[in-house]
């Protein structure tokens, strides 16, 4: 008869955070870059997606990076985005995979957006399809703060245990939601068939994030992308 100790626990899922080393040299430049963008807008969700999702939001059309790939201003934050990615990837596939996989890749971003959250401004519960890895990376988290879950990003558990009230049999399982610290200069990646949500957010001043969805092709196979210009840096594993 097997023991407990034989248990195996298989179908995990991940989430991943780092914060920038050179945010602070870096965030009025893209602050700037974001506000101007805004001011080009014809309407405050100008990528019409989701909308009834939405409240108290800016949103441009979702190819921020592909609009500014040569701006300056953004450079440095796409090398930081594509290195993390890649090692990401690089750091899955090692640990968990139980097949080949291809290790010479670009990260290929399939959309890109910032939000401009305003007073009582939010993003309701919503996954990303189409996209192997997503991001948010926190520019200026205004007065966000986990206490008051005040414009904090929750994720929910990608499985859906059902069962009676009072059958205790799922009492390993962990919490449903997992709530991320809002702290500016943060980049948070995850898959995209993780559910997720902006919670309500009351401040004077704005919150601003940027976002994206992308995919891991083989180099080479770009599209439009800006591979290009970030896939040299070296993996270190």
């Amino acid at each position: 008869m097997d023991q407990p100790n034989k248990i195996k626990m298989t179908w995990g899922t991940w989430l991943f955070e780092s914060q920038w080393p050179e945010f602070e040299e870096n965030k009025e430049k893209l602050k700037e870059l974001v506000y101007e963008d805004a001011k080009t807008l014809k309407r405050d969700i100008d990528s019409d997606v989701a909308v009834n999702h939405k409240s108290n939001l800016i949103e441009p059309q979702l190819n921020f990076f592909i609009k500014y790939q040569t701006d300056q201003r953004l450079l440095p934050l796409m090398e930081y985005l594509d290195y993390q990615i890649r090692s990401v990837y690089t750091s899955l596939c090692d640990a968990h995979s139980n097949r080949d996989w291809p290790n010479d890749v670009s990260v290929y971003f399939r959309d890109s957006w910032y939000h401009i959250t305003k007073d009582r401004g939010y993003h309701d519960v919503h996954m990303h399809g189409n996209s192997s890895f997503c991001g948010i990376f926190y520019l200026d988290i205004g007065e966000s703060n986990l206490e008051n879950k005040n414009g904090i990003n929750r994720f929910f558990t990608p499985y859906m245990p059902s069962t009676d009230q009072d059958d205790h049999g799922y009492s390993w399982w962990p919490s449903e939601t997992i709530s991320i610290v809002p702290e500016n200069g943060k980049l948070v990646l995850f898959p995209g068939y993780l559910l997720h949500n902006a919670t309500p957010y009351e401040g004077k001043t704005d919150r601003l994030v940027l976002a994206f969805n992308c995919q891991i092709k083989n180099k080479g196979d770009v599209g439009m992308t800006i591979n290009n210009l970030f896939s040299r840096l070296p993996l270190t594993t």
